[in-house]
C-alpha cells in the first residue's frame, strides 16, 4: 500500500487518532486543517504533539490565536516552558497577514511547528512581503 512509503508522523497523543491515520499521526511537512465551533476548539488535539515538540530546539509559532496562551496552563499540559521551551514559543498578531508569517515559519525551516488561525480573515495580499506590493 502507497501509505507504507509515508514517513512517520508526529504522534498527536491520542492513540485512537493516529490509528486512523496513514502516518500514524499529524503529517510531516504537511498542512492538517482542525474545524471546530469556536476557534480553538482543535486546540486540546493539537496540545499532546506540541508537548513533544516543545523539547525540540526548535521554534514553536503561534499565528493570530484566538486567546493569548497561557504559560501556566500550558504547562500542565505539558507543553514545556522552562529551558528551551518557553525561549522558543513564539506569538504573532499577524492580522490580514496571517498568511504570509506563517509561510515564513514554515519556510525558515527553524519551527518545529507552525499553528494558524484567522485563515478566514488572511487574504491574497499577505502571500506577499510587506515591501513587495507594486504601487
Amino acid at each position: 500500500m502507497a501509505w507504507d512509503l509515508a514517513p512517520a508522523g508526529v504522534p498527536t497523543g491520542h492513540a485512537a487518532l493516529d490509528r486512523e491515520l496513514p502516518w500514524g499521526g499529524w503529517p510531516p511537512g504537511s498542512l492538517s486543517e482542525l474545524l471546530g465551533e469556536w476557534p480553538a476548539d482543535g486546540l486540546g488535539l493539537l496540545l499532546p504533539a506540541q508537548a513533544r515538540l516543545s523539547a525540540q530546539s526548535r521554534w514553536l509559532l503561534l499565528v493570530d490565536p484566538p486567546l493569548q496562551p497561557f504559560a501556566p496552563a500550558l504547562a500542565t499540559m505539558g507543553v514545556g516552558l522552562e529551558g528551551v521551551g518557553l525561549e522558543r514559543l513564539v506569538v504573532v498578531s499577524a492580522g490580514e497577514r496571517c498568511a504570509w508569517a506563517a509561510e515564513l515559519g514554515l519556510r525558515s525551516g527553524a519551527c518545529a511547528a507552525v499553528l494558524l488561525w484567522g485563515a478566514l480573515g488572511c487574504n491574497e495580499a499577505a502571500s506577499a512581503p510587506v515591501g513587495g506590493r507594486g504601487r
